[in-house]
């Protein structure tokens, strides 16, 4: 017979592990479905880590509310403590990452609101941009002790938004050729971004997608529900209808991929 205090931490124990997760351990796929690996990002953002049944967290450590509603899953990564990580800076963020685990340095670079363009080769040398209204927020480089990716995401999100990754950092793609690392995108003051995480297909080819976003105020990044089904991750492709998300509505025309991504049809 097992006794309360071992059920007690066999309980958490289990809470634990079950709280740990990655896309690819922890959802299933429709019946009939596959995941379609367009590429290599498909491979790594499936095994980045996530966190299942915990609250959304602001940057400022208040909780959002949604939990299994709104959303069902969060990235586990840090997203600092300055208001800065919202809906593009998520989306930057996940691309950046990606090529920064790939050691592709050279792909880091986003363009800022006013069309400068920060790479992280810069910031590796020491060289960060003083942006100052009174210059009409022309940018020059100045030393400055810099230390890791993570402080060079801050400097991006401050000075980037959905305008500046709309006009320079993305291009339009065809809807039919969804893949993991694509955004839907509205730019604007403010806009609006939400990143495609995964892509599955059946026999028949059609397809469903698995969404995810941060939002005002700043917050991590969190896996959508479908509000058209519930429970229910997955948003069918139909390039007839509008893309309904509980962050936006999109329409096909707003399916954008990173200039940096060379993959892939344009």
């Amino acid at each position: 017979m097992v006794s309360m205090k071992k059920l007690f931490y066999f309980i958490l124990l289990f809470s634990c592990i079950s709280t740990s997760q990655t896309i690819e351990s922890y959802f299933n796929l429709p019946d009939g479905y596959e995941r379609e690996f367009a590429n290599d990002y498909s491979r790594w953002i499936l095994k980045q880590p996530i966190i299942v049944n915990k609250h959304v967290l602001t940057f400022d450590n208040n909780k959002i509310p949604g939990l299994n509603n709104w959303y069902i899953a969060k990235f586990d990564y840090d997203i600092g403590e300055q208001d800065l990580h919202q809906c593009a800076d998520a989306a930057i963020y996940l691309n950046a990452k990606y090529y920064y685990d790939k050691n592709n340095l050279s792909k880091i670079k986003y363009h800022f609101t006013n069309g400068y363009i920060y790479s992280y080769s810069d910031f590796k040398e020491n060289k960060v941009p003083d942006c100052r209204k009174e210059r009409n927020w022309k940018c020059e480089l100045v030393y400055k002790e810099t230390n890791n990716l993570n402080e060079y995401l801050d400097i991006v999100w401050n000075y980037a938004g959905s305008y500046s990754l709309e006009k320079y950092d993305t291009y339009q793609v065809d809807l039919k050729n969804i893949q993991p690392g694509d955004i839907f995108i509205y730019g604007g003051f403010p806009g609006h971004v939400v990143s495609v995480v995964d892509v599955i297909i059946n026999k028949n080819g059609h397809k469903k997608f698995m969404l995810a976003q941060s939002y005002m105020p700043a917050q991590e990044q969190h896996i959508l529900l479908n509000p058209k089904k519930k429970f229910s991750v997955w948003h069918d492709l139909n390039i007839n209808k509008s893309i309904i998300t509980n962050g936006g509505t999109f329409n096909k025309y707003q399916l954008r991929r990173f200039k940096n991504q060379k993959r892939g049809p344009h």
